[in-house]
């Protein structure tokens, strides 16, 4: 089953090199610059995972995002460190990445994808 996944970014640079790198794994990629246009995107694109940035998004609507669509989440943000990682995780992310480690954001992802396939 092809796996749908939204980008929440408010640099389109950055969002652009995101999705070239995770294009290579799933089959649709969508960007969006806001909450509230992730909310949208989610019924409508069928999105089963977001690449949320921090500085968009808080903690507290990712654990709602989780809650209300079951939706996967991996948290990213310029200066991320252990702390903001355990609290992620607490909200019920997959994980929480620098920003600009697109490795780290990519086997987050794809591996949200294997554990779902699995399950």
């Amino acid at each position: 089953m092809p796996t749908h996944i939204a980008i929440v970014e408010s640099d389109p640079a950055h969002a652009a090199r995101l999705a070239y790198w995770l294009d290579k794994h799933f089959s649709k990629i969508v960007t969006v610059h806001s909450l509230e246009e992730l909310r949208s995107a989610i019924p409508a694109a069928g999105i089963e995972l977001a690449v949320i940035d921090l500085d968009l998004v808080r903690l507290d609507e990712v654990a709602r995002l989780r809650n209300e669509f079951g939706l996967d989440v991996v948290c990213v943000h310029r200066v991320a460190d252990e702390r903001m990682w355990a609290a992620a995780l607490s909200a019920g992310a997959i994980d929480c990445c620098y920003r600009d480690d697109v490795s780290s954001i990519v086997a987050a992802a794809t591996s949200s994808r294997n554990m779902t396939a699995a399950a």
